[in-house]
């Protein structure tokens, strides 16, 4: 099924959006030589990547759409092929396309390696890897936080075990003990009350004290994802985290100085406590030749609040 959009702009102030969408089951004759053409290269990409389809264009044969799917499923889980998708949050257009591709093309808990480490071992010890089983030790990490009106809600993933309302987990680092008050699981700005989640899942938590990065455990395991970093901020911050083993976090692209002047040294430094808190790629410093406070960050974060 093929989607046309049309849509207009009414200038660089004022946004007046109208977009028809019209659905259709073959391509418009305008665009099937285009159409085509991309199609094979599409082909031509995938056959440098997996052999199915390598072999298929050698004995000139054409794959089906099915094949051509799971090609794109097979080297993107062999992080072969990445695919790409163009749309506008205007009107939703080519969100669904998005979401249909995250279940098709991106790989499921139990074919993603994820490993934690055992503080109870050397840090050069093995890493442990992680089981998507309910049953299970659990094991989850908390990825994202958020201001709200209730306080802070900590996003947490579920990567071994299973998470339930009511139950007592453990903060990895400082080894407290947490009640868990309320479980939502997040639909856009909508939350849906739940009882509990497994291995895979996403969800959210009232009431936690936490940073971006935290494990938690339900206390039989001493089970770790992120490693311990020291940064060199004088009496502002302390320690501040960053993924080691279950997620990729680039280093920062951007770089700002500033120096605080006379009674906004106590705001400065809780800010930026705060920042780190919620975002691994924020990393501070000071310079001891001019005295000002370092800090850099993602530019894929947005920071617009240090201005």
């Amino acid at each position: 099924m093929h989607t046309l959009l049309n849509s207009s702009y009414a200038g660089p102030h004022v946004l007046n959006v109208s977009i028809d969408v019209v659905e259709s089951d073959e391509i418009p004759e305008s665009v099937v030589t285009l159409a085509k053409q991309k199609r094979q290269e599409l082909v031509e990409q995938l056959a440098e990547v997996d052999d199915e389809i390598g072999e298929m264009l050698i004995m000139d044969e054409e794959p089906s759409e099915t094949q051509v799917a799971e090609a794109i499923r097979r080297a993107t889980v062999g992080l072969r092929f990445t695919p790409v998708f163009l749309g506008s949050a205007i009107k939703n257009t080519g969100v669904q396309t998005l979401l249909d591709g995250v279940c098709n093309y991106l790989p499921t808990p139990s074919e993603s390696e994820v490993t934690a480490h055992d503080t109870s071992l050397p840090a050069s010890a093995p890493q442990i890897p992680l089981t998507p089983a309910a049953a299970a030790p659990l094991v989850a990490l908390a990825f994202k936080l958020e201001e709200g009106r209730f306080g802070q809600l900590t996003y947490m993933r579920v990567y071994q075990g299973s998470m339930r309302k009511g139950q007592l987990i453990f903060h990895a680092r400082t080894g407290k003990k947490v009640k868990i008050p309320r479980l939502v699981r997040m639909h856009s700005d909508e939350m849906e009350e739940v009882d509990g989640i497994g291995p895979g899942e996403i969800c959210a938590i009232f009431g936690v004290d936490c940073a971006s990065g935290d494990t938690f455990t339900d206390g039989t395991t001493s089970y770790s994802m992120v490693g311990i970093l020291w940064l060199d901020v004088g009496p502002m911050t302390e320690d501040t985290f960053f993924y080691q083993t279950s997620m990729f976090v680039p280093d920062p692209v951007i770089s700002l100085a500033l120096k605080p002047v006379g009674k906004e040294g106590p705001n400065f430094s809780r800010a930026l406590n705060r920042f780190q808190k919620e975002d691994p790629t924020f990393r501070v410093h000071i310079d001891h030749e001019s005295k000002e406070v370092r800090f850099m960050f993602s530019y894929s974060l947005p920071r617009s609040d240090l201005l």
